[in-house]
C-alpha cells in the first residue's frame, strides 16, 4: 500500500494501523530511507541482506523474511529518486494463522523530513521516528517569569524549546538607606511595570498563537497572576492561556517543572474541546436538530448540499472501494478496511481499488464548502460516537 501521509491525521492512521501488527518471529521488516540519501544505496543493501537472511535458522522465518526482502527491492526500484521527505518502508508476513504467508508492504512519505538511516528485522515494526514526528506537531507556548527574570519557549511535544530570555532591572522589596518607603516603591512600582509591559511585547513577537494549541504560564510567587490578569497581554494571548501554576524556578528548570504539572491540564483542555463538539451532536440529536449521523446520511447530506460542517472519529476505518471482477460485475461501496471482498457472483478474487473514508469525505465536505473535524475515542463521549457510526455532519437545512 503506497501512501502519501502528507498530514498528521493520515500519518497518525497509518501508525497505529501498522503498530498493532505482530510477526510470529522476527519476520516485519523495517526500513527508514532520508530525504538526503541515496534511494538505490538503500536498495542495494536491501539486496545484501536478502542473501543474508539465507543463514537464519527456522525455515518460515527464513522464507517470511527473504519474501520481505525481495517485495521491498522490487517496490523501491520504481521510484526515480529519493522522495523530498524521504520514506519509511513496512513489510512483512502479517498473517496470524499458523502455516499461512501474507505479506504485505506499507511505503509512507511523511509530510516532514525523515532524518534517519535504519534497517531492522523483529516481531514489529519500528515506529518510533514517526511517533515522535507525530508528537512534534503538537505546540504550546510557555512562559515562566518573577521579578528577577523571564524565560519564553515552545513545547513540541515531549521537547521544550527556549526562545527568548528577559532580564529584569526590578530591585528587591527591601528599601536601601537615605529613601523614603514611598518614593522607593513608587520607583520599584515603575520599573516593574515596564519590566511586565516589555514581557508582554517579546511574548507577543515570539509566539504565533495561529500556530500554537494554547500558552501555559508558570514561575515562583503571584506575579504570574498579576502580569496574566493585568492589562499587558494582547487578547489573542490572553484568550490562549490554558494552565498557569507555580514554579520553584524559571529557566530551562523552570520550564520543565510547569511541564510537568501542567500534562493533565494540557490533556484535558483538548478532550474538553472535543466533548463540547460531541455534545452538540448528541444533543441535536436527541433534540431532532440539523444534524445527520452514519456514513449513508452523512454522503446523502454531500449529494444535497447540506452539510455544513463534519464530525469524524478518528477510530474510524473504513475505505470507499470500486471493485471489479472478470465475470463483469463491478460495484463501488464503503467497507471496513479489514474486509476480504471477494465477487459474490463467482466467488472469485476481485480487483479492488480503495480509498481512505477520511479522503473521501474531505473532498466530499471540499466540494460544497464544508468543515471536516477529527475527534478521538479516548473519552466516553467519544467511544459512544464511534460505535454510533463515528461520523455526523450539521446541516445547513433539513433533509429527510
Amino acid at each position: 500500500m503506497v501512501i502519501k501521509a502528507d498530514n498528521r491525521r493520515k500519518l497518525k492512521r497509518l501508525v497505529e494501523k501498522i503498530d498493532s501488527i505482530r510477526g510470529r518471529g522476527t519476520e516485519l521488516v523495517t526500513v527508514y530511507c532520508p530525504h538526503d540519501y541515496d534511494l538505490r544505496e538503500i536498495v542495494n543493501q536491501l539486496r545484501e541482506e536478502e542473501a543474508e537472511a539465507g543463514n537464519i535458522k527456522s525455515k518460515r522465518t527464513r522464507k517470511n523474511v527473504q519474501s520481505a526482502l525481495s517485495k521491498m527491492v522490487e517496490h523501491l526500484k520504481e521510484f526515480k529518486r529519493t522522495p523530498d521527505n524521504g520514506v519509511a518502508v513496512f513489510c512483512g508476513n502479517v498473517s496470524q494463522r499458523e502455516g499461512t504467508s501474507d505479506i504485505k508492504l506499507w511505503d509512507i512519505e511523511p509530510f516532514e523530513p525523515i532524518e534517519i538511516k535504519l534497517y531492522r528485522c523483529g516481531k514489529e515494526f519500528k515506529l518510533d521516528p514517526l511517533k515522535e514526528m507525530l508528537e512534534e506537531g503538537e505546540e504550546y507556548g510557555m512562559l515562566v517569569m518573577d521579578t528577577s527574570e523571564a524565560d519564553i519557549g515552545v513545547l513540541k511535544g515531549k521537547k521544550v524549546v527556549p526562545k527568548q530570555h528577559i532580564s529584569s532591572m526590578v530591585p528587591g522589596k527591601s528599601k536601601p538607606g537615605g529613601q523614603s518607603a514611598a518614593r522607593y516603591d513608587r520607583v520599584r512600582e515603575g520599573l516593574l511595570d515596564d519590566y511586565l509591559k516589555n514581557v508582554a511585547e517579546t511574548t507577543r513577537q515570539v509566539l504565533n498563537t495561529d500556530e500554537l494549541k494554547g500558552v501555559i504560564v508558570g514561575g515562583p510567587g503571584p506575579l504570574k497572576e498579576k502580569f496574566v490578569e493585568g492589562d499587558y497581554l494582547p487578547k489573542s494571548i490572553k484568550e490562549s492561556i490554558i494552565s498557569i501554576n507555580s514554579t520553584s524556578y524559571t529557566g530551562r528548570q523552570g520550564f520543565e517543572e510547569l511541564l510537568r504539572r501542567s500534562r493533565k491540564q494540557l490533556r484535558e483542555t483538548e478532550l474538553e474541546k472535543e466533548k463540547e463538539v460531541l455534545q452538540e451532536v448528541f444533543d441535536r440529536l436527541r433534540e431532532g436538530g440539523k444534524v445527520a449521523y452514519g456514513v449513508d446520511q452523512v454522503m446523502k447530506s454531500f449529494d444535497l448540499g447540506a452539510a455544513e460542517r463534519v464530525i469524524l472519529s478518528e477510530k474510524l476505518d473504513k475505505e470507499n472501494v470500486e471493485i471489479t471482477c472478470d465475470c463483469g460485475y463491478t460495484e463501488t461501496k464503503i467497507v471496513d478496511s479489514d474486509d476480504e471482498l471477494t465477487c459474490p457472483d463467482c466467488g472469485k478474487d476481485t480487483d479492488v481499488s480503495r480509498q481512505d473514508i477520511f479522503d473521501l469525505i474531505e473532498e466530499r465536505a471540499k466540494d460544497i464548502g464544508a468543515e471536516v473535524e477529527f475527534v478521538s475515542a479516548d473519552t466516553s463521549e467519544g467511544e459512544q460516537f464511534y460505535s454510533m457510526g463515528g461520523v455526523a455532519a450539521f446541516l445547513r437545512f433539513r433533509i429527510e
